[in-house]
């Protein structure tokens, strides 16, 4: 005699199985050809797909034919960038704002005379002049502005002091003259 799921339910947990009664079949789950539901984090599975008539060959090119020369292709690295072009061109970068920030200081700041130029150049016309050497010494910083006016002091060889008076004619050269007080 086999017992049925009925029977297995009736009895009660009380009593034994019996060594010569096998367990009941185990159930089938879901109607024969189709699959369970995915679980979940898993794709569904979806059957192979047909790629043609039963019996029917591919026609030559068409996809899925073996031994076609560029149908499958290596894949390629990726392409790294060098590292010596990307100090170079920041490097490059780093020049040219420096260069720029000069120029526009040049350009955009106040023009100045340069104080070791007109002590030099005053001294040796003073020299030519008077026939006597002189040590000058000027403001650090003389604007170039038309009609401004700066005062030197020095002395002579003979241990003479003057005083020289340099004018700005032209603001546009930066020509001046000078003459001594």
């Amino acid at each position: 005699m086999t017992e049925t799921p009925q029977d297995d339910e009736r009895r009660s947990e009380d009593e034994p199985r019996r060594a010569y009664e096998q367990p009941p079949p185990p159930q089938q789950f879901g109607t024969p050809g189709h699959y369970p539901p995915p679980q979940q984090g898993q794709p569904p599975y979806e059957p192979p797909g047909q790629y043609g008539a039963p019996g029917q060959y591919a026609q030559p090119g068409q996809f899925g034919q073996y031994g076609v020369a560029g149908q499958y292709e290596l894949p390629q690295a990726p392409t790294r960038r060098s590292r010596v072009g990307v100090l170079v061109g920041a490097a490059a970068l780093i020049l040219a704002l420096i260069a720029i920030g000069v120029v526009l200081a040049m350009h955009l700041g106040p023009t100045v005379l340069d104080r070791a130029a007109v002590e030099r150049d005053v001294a040796a016309q003073f020299e030519q002049l008077e026939g006597v050497a002189v040590d000058l010494s000027c403001p650090q910083e003389m604007k170039v502005e038309s009609g401004a006016e700066y005062r030197c002091t020095g002395t002579t060889a003979d241990g003479e002091e003057v005083t020289i008076a340099i004018r700005i004619g032209d603001e546009r050269n930066g020509d001046y003259t000078w003459a001594e007080v």
